[in-house]
């Protein structure tokens, strides 16, 4: 095979270990599951000799990278997310598409014109032939993930080349995943770096309808961080009759840490104690829910016989695709965050007899949701 004919069509491809022909453990691993090799467009086979006519290894790939940085855009739409928030979806003409993720920085200028940004970008390649990207730039950043995960989820299931069905966090060359499937439930997993992003990156300028800080922090950061630092002395010691005006406070201090443009009134917050079954449960009624993230209650609960409490809540969603209004049941683990129901409605009576249904499985798993759709209506 003639070097200048090999030289334009060898490209760096990112395969799962079922299509390696070498042991996986052989083969570099850039994304979980997900392996680097060096392939050639055509039908011919990668010839050793001519291969090395391109010169070392770290010549050869650093032409296959630049081949893949070349490559055009192919088809590129732009989703916008119910409540805020819009990512690419770039559909490439043949099984080198997704690998771009490996140049994602290159394919973010092609796709917006614009490097990525600081706090970096949210993507997924469900399938060899998508690419789903979405700059971090504000506020909008969570309604943004939760319709990629709906959108990442339909095509690889779909998809006869399927690679992966995770939403990834792409910051400075290193990438980190997202989230988990165990069995048919969507597991999201933040690490630490992701959630102190959310709590630094600006509101949207253009697009703000992004969650409200006041709302968000209230419930997870500092009702989460006071229930694993707190939460058995807090149901142990707090008088039922002064939790509400307890709760009221600590909303008026979360406000007063914000500009006076961002606070918020605590109408219809309040707490109450109640036993489930043998489980103690401190219940949080937050004021109305309006984006995508924000709660419309939080509970803390001692599982008889433990020593820690859980922290669930349950947050205001929508169908990316169908943009009906609904809830995601939740739990906040010191692992990450954990989604464990999809098809919700927004009655108290429901979150409670879903955190009894939580109750009987350990921390940090899930259980399996009903498939009729993502969400369901209020």
């Amino acid at each position: 095979m003639a070097e200048d004919g090999l030289r334009g069509r060898l490209y760096g491809m990112l395969l799962p270990a079922d299509e390696l022909a070498e042991p996986p453990e052989d083969v570099p691993e850039p994304l979980p599951g997900l392996h680097l090799v060096m392939a050639l467009a055509g039908d011919e086979g990668l010839d050793e000799a001519s291969l090395n006519a391109l010169g070392e290894p770290e010549e050869q790939w650093e032409l296959a990278f630049q081949n893949l940085s070349g490559m055009p855009v192919g088809k590129h739409e732009v989703v916008h997310a119910d409540k805020g928030g819009t990512y690419h979806v770039m559909t490439g003409p043949n099984a080198f598409t997704a690998s771009r993720v490996l140049v994602l920085d290159d394919v973010a200028r092609q796709l917006t014109g614009q490097p990525i940004p600081a706090a970096g970008a949210l993507f997924s390649i469900p399938d060899k032939f998508h690419v789903l990207l979405h700059p971090i730039e504000g506020g909008t950043v969570l309604t943004a993930l939760a319709a990629m995960a709906e959108d990442t989820a339909a095509l690889f299931s779909a998809s006869e080349s399927r690679l992966s069905p995770h939403i990834y966090w792409w910051r400075e060359g290193e990438s980190e995943q997202l989230t988990r499937i165990n069995g048919q439930s969507l597991t999201f997993a933040f690490p630490e770096e992701f959630r102190t992003m959310l709590g630094d990156i600006p509101e949207p300028v253009d697009d703000p309808v992004g969650f409200r800080r006041h709302h968000y922090h209230f419930v997870h950061s500092v009702m989460r961080e006071a229930s694993e630092q707190y939460g058995p002395s807090l149901l142990a010691n707090t008088d039922p009759g002064e939790l509400t005006g307890i709760l009221e406070k600590t909303w008026r201090d979360v406000g007063e840490d914000l500009p006076a443009g961002e606070r918020l009134p605590s109408d219809g917050l309040r707490g109450n104690l109640i036993e489930l079954a043998d489980n103690r449960l401190l219940l949080i009624t937050l004021p109305e829910p309006e984006a995508a993230a924000e709660a419309y209650y939080a509970a803390m609960v001692q599982p008889y016989g433990s020593s820690s409490t859980r922290f669930f809540t349950l947050e205001y969603a929508v169908d990316p695709i169908t943009h009906e209004p609904g809830a995601i049941l939740g739990e906040w683990t010191p692992q990450g965050h954990h989604l464990h129901f999809a098809d919700m409605s927004t009655e108290i009576g429901d979150f409670i007899r879903g955190i009894a249904t939580l109750l009987t499985v350990a921390p940090g798993t899930t259980t399996q949701p009903k498939r009729r759709g993502l969400f369901r209506r209020r």
